[in-house]
């Protein structure tokens, strides 16, 4: 039997024994045997180890300076971190005092605050009391009605109520519930006081169903008869009259008098009709008379005339655009901007000159301005209308019949004396103040020869 040599050496895998190498720092066969045997390599060998140990010693000592200084970093950081932390820590404790002192002046300035505005709101209360009483009192002066006595809801309710009831005796309210602002705006009410209650008494304005009175004023203007002035004498008066009455009828109710207690148009703004006509009881008819109408003969019975000694000149409004001149002064002029119109002598007779004066015209009696222009003027009209004009019945048309509320047919003539009655004065009753010659010696005979006498002034009366 042939004996061999065995030449294979012991072997590792390669990739173990790299592994091996790059774990544990173990070498391997393979790199051994790169190994050079001569001392020159070796040395070679070891002085690159040493550089290389030396670099890494020297990277070594580099890293633990800065090691070192990034402790000394960390450590001041720290150091700083916690001298801030100490900072806020007392900062916080500070701002807790400094909130709990704002906390407690914030309280009390609250409570001061609240206890303000209870002691103004107490305040208010006690001004609003005052005032509501105020008001009470002055709208009881006044004898009106207060909101802050009946609430105009609860006004309301009772005023249907009471309209309800008066439709049962044909009666309804004055003032409808509509408008019941005018409750609290007219003199209704009469207060009463005791030391703890105020009692009010609500007096409610009513009429009659089918009845809606409307209030006339008599108004006369005077007229001229030679040289006196001549006018229907009359207290004040007015004439209520029932628009809704039955033609040719009129419902109509004098106020006059003690009338006039209750029923005041300039003053009051609430007028009270009587169930009748006191001035009937006192007479006389005129103003009834020539508010329905009648015959200038009929008017000149119930009318008397009064006259003065007076050629004064009168100027009477009648109409807002309207005037009665009496006994008018020469030369009389009327300006309508260039227009000026002289009025002739003619009108200066026995009646009275009416005008119709626009409101951009103006009246001169002579070189005085009698009536101005009026302003604003919205009228176009700059043309006046002008008449002579005598009473109805100073006239002979004894028949004719006046109407106050329809004068569209009133005669007009050329001349007047065609008209006109010269002995008016026979025929009507009127009243003549005017002294005779003699009548005035013997006044003054009477009071020259008389001690304990008292004469009185004759007056001549004529029928």
């Amino acid at each position: 039997m042939r004996e061999t040599n065995n030449s294979r050496h012991k072997r590792a895998l390669d990739f173990i024994g790299e592994g091996f190498s790059w774990c544990c720092g173990l070498a391997t066969d393979q790199k051994l045997k790169l190994i050079e045997g001569d001392e020159a390599s070796v040395r070679r060998r070891l002085d690159t180890i040493t550089d290389t140990i030396s670099s890494s010693l020297r990277a070594m000592a580099q890293d633990t300076t800065r090691f070192s200084q990034y402790e000394e970093q960390v450590r001041s950081t720290f150091q700083e971190t916690e001298r801030r932390l100490k900072f806020m820590g007392t900062h916080l404790q500070q701002i807790q005092k400094n909130a709990a002192k704002a906390e407690q002046q914030l309280q009390g300035l609250i409570h001061t605050l609240l206890h303000n505005d209870f002691s103004a709101f107490k305040h208010s209360i006690t001004v609003a009391r005052l005032l509501r009483k105020q008001s009470i009192l002055s709208s009881c002066q006044d004898h009106k009605l207060s909101s802050s006595i009946l609430h105009p809801t609860v006004l309301q309710e009772d005023l249907l109520k009471l309209s309800a009831d008066l439709r049962l005796s044909q009666q309804e309210l004055a003032i409808p519930v509509t408008d019941i602002y005018r409750y609290y705006k007219l003199p209704l009410t009469e207060c009463s006081f005791t030391t703890s209650k105020l009692f009010v008494l609500i007096k409610i304005p009513i009429l009659q169903t089918k009845k809606r009175w409307e209030l006339f004023e008599l108004v006369t203007v005077p007229f001229a008869w030679y040289n006196q002035t001549c006018s229907i004498p009359h207290r004040p008066l007015y004439l209520a009259a029932n628009k809704l009455s039955a033609a040719p009828v009129t419902e109509t109710r004098q106020i006059s008098g003690t009338g006039l207690h209750q029923c005041r148009p300039y003053h009051d703004k609430l007028c009270y009709i009587s169930r009748f006509s006191p001035e009937a009881l006192e007479g006389p008819e005129c103003a009834k008379k020539l508010f329905t109408g009648g015959t200038v003969n009929e008017i000149s019975q119930h009318c008397p005339i009064k006259c003065n000694p007076s050629t004064h000149m009168i100027v009477s409004e009648v109409l807002e655009d309207t005037y009665i001149v009496t006994h008018p002064v020469t030369p009389l002029t009327i300006t309508c901007g260039t227009n000026k119109t002289t009025l002739p002598d003619k009108y200066n007779h026995q009646g009275a000159l009416k005008i119709r004066l626009a409101c951009s015209c103006y009246l001169e009696a002579g070189s005085e301005v009698l009536i101005p222009s009026r302003f604003p003027c919205l009228d176009s009209a700059n043309r006046p209308v002008y008449a002579h004009i005598i009473p109805g019945i100073w006239s002979n048309l004894k028949t004719f019949v006046l109407n106050v509320h329809d004068q569209r047919q009133l005669p007009t003539y050329a001349d007047m004396d065609e008209c006109l009655n010269a002995n008016w004065s026979i025929e009507i009753p009127h009243l003549n103040v005017t002294f005779q010659e003699d009548t005035l010696r013997e006044m003054q005979w009477k009071l020259d020869h008389t001690r304990s006498e008292i004469q009185g002034i004759k007056i001549q009366k004529t029928w």
